[in-house]
């Protein structure tokens, strides 16, 4: 992974993950969303534009962390761009857990409907 950035606006936190999502990532991954989750932010935007593969372990974390922010009754967003992944979401039928975006905009907006 290239880079992890975190924005905070008010009770939505944006997680932007850019580069190859690998199994030595999903440490860094996993405290970030798991810090989010226990905070009062109840919104959660992880913005995968700039993400050109993601593992397994990389998928868990994210799955695990939906699951997270719905027993706290909080809602996660992706942002997915890229063809692959997209049709990675498609294949493993996880775009029926998620919600997925073209952008952070969209998703952002989400939340208000």
């Amino acid at each position: 992974m290239r880079d992890l950035k975190k924005t905070m606006e008010g009770d939505m936190a944006i997680v932007s993950l850019e580069g190859r999502l690998q199994i030595d990532d999903t440490d860094q991954i996993e405290t970030t969303l798991s810090e989010l989750i226990r905070s009062p932010c109840k919104r959660i935007i992880v913005d995968l534009s700039q993400a050109t593969y993601i593992c397994s372990s990389a998928l868990g974390v994210l799955i695990a962390a939906k699951k997270g922010m719905m027993r706290s009754e909080g809602e996660l967003r992706l942002v997915a761009t890229d063809g692959d992944i997209k049709e990675l979401f498609r294949m493993t039928m996880l775009d029926k857990l998620f919600r997925v975006f073209g952008t952070v905009e969209e998703a952002r907006n989400s939340f208000h409907g």
